[in-house]
């Protein structure tokens, strides 16, 4: 386990001084600023608030929330006493709402909203107990709407608020914008890192299999490390946004920075997806690529990368100084050198990619047919133009990263200068309906008729009402109104045994899915047990007043669950339970010390833990009873989109180049500057993220088919990584603009039309296929289509047609190569210009995305089975009756 740094040091000294303030406050004569009863909530708002204090943004956000959230409740609380009054059912239905309305913000972003999830509904619940008197006397004269208990619940939040306001800005403040600059640093260096090692492979450094070996594993790691950088990048700049600061950059100009960033890096994913395929590994480890390609552009790749390094250094030493608070002196005549500088390497990484088109590397392969009849490609052109077009993907992809570099260098010098202003970004605390109803709206299509947009909005809110996050709602909100039964019905023994300690017990233990109410079960029952068990021991050893004993215990405890809390998600429920059963138990018995009737320690002690244990059970048993929500069904949905996000990516880029529209300026309509096609990409990208924690639950959740296959489908989602870069380098190798008129002609004459089409085809029926099949669950048909076939077709055709233009095989009026010469040589030319090498490029992307979508009906038949192939092989009747549902079912 690695060693604490200062920043985890610095977070838990805040934490834990927090909690050991609110303590103090209950024992000292300040406490009586509140009532006894509402003394828990101030030690629950620093335990909560603790998560959330890392960072000012991050404090800052969760508390703006609570306040909103406390203030909110504070209204539903006078509003429950006003229409509902002691009726029963009134309050019922009105904590019914208030339960399925946080609970499912909780459920679509459990991050933001899991404080509000259980401050709004533990409000609603202390108002109807403070109507049916379990929850101490009455404290405004007997009236029905207790206000001096309301206002005083208000405060113990408010109060719990202002400590940690206090610690978080006078003690070690940590500013989430400083943060940034730092990690895109970090990420800068990482991508310099990854670029050295693919130009590297691409030079042919990596000519043995071990050095092959080290080379992938090494850049495994810088991908993997850049990933994750991306994620907290994310992540803190939703965190500064919510920050009044003091910096060179926007939060727009950080969201440039970052988007800029993830362009380059697609590319280089795509290089280094495409260096691990097969067909990479023969081309590093052949002769002619090691004998005579790689001699022959050493030398570009080498200049290359140092122009590269160059403007990536120079991105780095801004970013070093945007670091800095102080005023960068603005020195024009520095400025200018410093822009001339990364200009010219620009220059010299354009000048070596023009060196690359034209070392012309078909000249070193065997893909040219000497004979007068051409009757098809042997093995060796095979093999030849295979290689032909994966060093032009690898030239072309290395072109458009260079493109991708300058962009990001523009988005970190053109963004702010050298000017420092205050930052205050007040759009990050409206909420987004409100955003949404003062934005501009598109107009609505004359088609569309006013009957046709209420089904649809209809339609629209029965689904959002039977999704996910809405059933997890209702379960929960339907959990606690049977908890409320036991108040309306046995008030007395939920009085004396402090049942209302349940209510959040509840609350946290019943989750979205069954797999994570399994998973923490057990911690629950632990935690819960032992933060009363040591609170027992503090109280047994020092008196329910032993202000500076129970004090100490507190920090003993505070100081390893704490840090569990805020370091380490796994433990995050177990440290908060603990923390919460500690607190509540000392907190109780403080508030009852002088009561004769309160029971001793030990009892109160059997009691604690015998009702939550009982309420865990009845989590459990209701998660189980009532529309059980399974994470490997929310799992194959998640995949199942993620298939048909695949079409969509696939589709928009076809139509971006090949199957373009007859007027060009639809094109550009369309896809603006190609970010249409990013943000697909990008879209996905955040869904493949999510499927992790979803095969943590369904690991654990109990099936009767047996143990669920984690290896079998974590198969599949590496490959839908892999998939997305094979894509992606099809996106590269077309380029931001359709193919050349010339180009689009040839691809759609006679047999190579056809074959282009069959493939498209092909994709799109597999793409259908593999997104049913998650969602369905069904076997997988016999015989697939073979994506790879039709490709290796495709490829067919295209030689056979440039064979036949060698040959005059065609009338000059119909030659789909009318602008290319007759000989070798002239064939050779024309094949190395830009137009022809993307089409070239375009094949060999083409090429792993068919391969890698065979390969998805592999991994998926080894989930799902086959149906048997009654019309191929000697049918077994049995099984062939069984078996043919799938032609007869949708």
């Amino acid at each position: 386990m690695a060693m604490p740094t200062v920043r985890q040091g610095q977070d838990l000294f805040k934490a834990l001084l927090a909690y050991i303030l609110a303590f103090s406050f209950m024992f000292s004569t300040w406490g009586t600023w509140v009532q006894a009863r509402t003394l828990p909530n101030v030690i629950l708002v620093t335990i909560v608030l603790s998560p959330g204090g890392k960072t000012i943004g991050n404090f800052l956000d969760t508390s703006f929330l609570l306040v909103a959230c406390v203030l909110f409740s504070a209204a539903i609380w006078a509003f429950t006493q006003a229409v509902a009054g002691e009726s029963y059912t009134g309050m019922a239905v009105i904590l019914f709402v208030v339960v399925y309305v946080f609970s499912t913000l909780r459920a679509i972003n459990p991050a933001r909203f899991f404080v509000a999830s259980l401050v709004a509904p533990l409000f609603t619940f202390t108002a109807i107990s403070s109507v049916v008197g379990v929850n101490g006397p009455n404290t405004t004269n007997k009236q029905l709407f207790d206000s001096n208990f309301l206002i005083s619940t208000i405060n113990s939040y408010l109060i719990g608020i202002a400590i940690c306001l206090t610690i978080n800005v006078l003690v070690f403040p940590d500013f989430a914008a400083t943060h940034l600059n730092v990690l895109f640093i970090s990420t800068v260096k990482s991508i310099s890192s990854l670029l050295i090692s693919i130009i590297g492979a691409l030079s042919g450094s990596e000519s043995t299999k071990e050095l092959y070996d080290s080379g992938v594993t090494h850049r495994n790691g810088l991908v993997a490390t850049i990933q994750r950088n991306f994620g907290i990048i994310d992540a803190t700049i939703n965190q500064a946004s919510a920050e009044v600061s003091y910096s060179h950059y926007s939060i727009k100009d950080y969201t440039r920075l970052l988007k800029a960033c993830k362009g380059v890096v697609a590319i280089m994913c795509s290089l280094h997806t495409s260096l691990k395929s097969e067909s990479s590994q023969r081309l590093l480890s052949s002769r002619e690529f090691i004998d005579q390609i790689a001699p022959s552009t050493k030398d570009s790749w080498l200049n290359l990368e140092s122009c590269c390094k160059q403007v990536l250094e120079e991105i780095e030493a801004k970013l070093e100084s945007a670091k800095s608070k102080a005023k960068i002196s603005s020195n024009m005549d520095a400025e200018a050198a410093l822009l001339e500088k990364v200009m010219d390497a620009s220059r010299n990484a354009t000048e070596a990619m023009r060196l690359f088109e034209r070392h012309r590397p078909n000249e070193f392969l065997n893909i040219f047919s000497e004979s007068a009849e051409f009757t098809g490609l042997t093995e060796e052109q095979k093999e030849s133009w295979d290689k032909l077009i994966l060093v032009t993907f690898h030239t072309l992809a290395t072109k458009e990263l260079v493109n991708s570099l300058n962009q990001l260098h523009s988005a970190v010098y053109c963004s702010t200068g050298n000017n420092l202003h205050i930052r205050l970004h007040l759009k990050h605390y409206v909420p987004g309906f409100v955003l949404y109803l003062f934005s501009p709206k598109a107009p609505t299509p004359k088609h569309v008729v006013a009957p046709e947009m209420k089904v649809t909005m209809l339609v629209t809110l029965k689904n959002l009402f039977l999704s996910p996050p809405s059933i997890f709602g209702l379960k929960l909100a339907t959990a606690t109104v049977c908890f409320v039964m036991i108040l309306y019905s046995q008030q007395s023994v939920f009085q004396q045994w402090s049942f209302g300690g349940a209510f959040m017990t509840i609350l946290v233990a019943i989750s979205p899915s069954l797999g994570q109410t399994y998973m923490s079960l057990p911690v629950q029952i632990v935690a819960t047990t032992l933060g009363a068990s040591i609170a027992y021991a503090g109280v047994s050893a020092f008196g329910r007043d032993g202000a500076y004993g129970l004090t100490g215990f507190a920090a003993i405890l505070g100081v390893p669950f704490f840090y569990l809390m805020l370091n380490n998600f796994t433990f995050f429920i177990l440290s908060l339970l603990t923390l919460l059963s500690f607190s509540n138990y000392v907190i109780i018995s403080f508030a009852n010390r002088n009561n004769p009737r309160f029971p001793s320690p030990d009892v109160s002690l059997y009691r604690g833990v015998a009702v939550t244990s009982s309420a865990l059970a009845f989590s459990l048993i209701f998660t189980l009873v009532l529309y059980p929500t399974l994470s490997r069904h929310v799992l194959r949905h998640r995949m199942f989109e993620i298939f048909r996000d695949f079409s969509i990516y696939y589709r928009k880029i076809i139509v971006s180049t090949v199957n373009v529209p007859e007027d060009s300026n639809a094109i550009i309509t369309i896809h603006p500057e190609d970010n249409d096609i990013k943000d697909t990409r990008d879209n996905i990208l955040l869904k493949l993220a999510s499927l992790e924690p979803l095969m943590a639950f369904a690991a654990v959740e109990p099936r009767l088919a047996g143990k669920f296959p984690v290896a079998k489908y974590r198969a599949v989602i590496t490959n839908m990584y892999t998939f997305v870069d094979r894509v992606e380098a099809l996106r590269v190798s077309g380029g931001d603009a359709p193919f050349d008129a010339n180009v689009r002609k040839f691809l759609n004459f006679g047999v190579l039309g056809e074959t282009r089409i069959e493939m498209q085809q092909t994709i799109r029926i597999l793409g259908y296929i593999y997104a049913s099949v998650m969602l369905t669950k069904q076997r997988l048909p016999p015989s697939l289509p073979n994506a790879s076939k039709a490709r290796d077709k495709l490829l067919q055709a295209f030689v056979l047609i440039i064979m036949n233009h060698v040959h005059h095989v065609y009338p000059p009026e119909t030659d789909p190569l009318a602008d290319m010469p007759f000989d070798k040589e002239g064939v050779l030319a024309t094949l190395n210009t830009e137009k022809w090498l993307r089409l070239l490029s375009f094949s060999a992307s083409a090429r792993e995305v068919s391969n890698e979508l065979d390969r998805f009906g592999v991994l998926m038949k080894d989930i799902f089975g086959e149906f048997p192939d009654v019309v191929e092989r000697k049918p077994n009747l049995e099984d062939a009756e069984r078996g043919s549902a799938w032609l007869t079912t949708a």
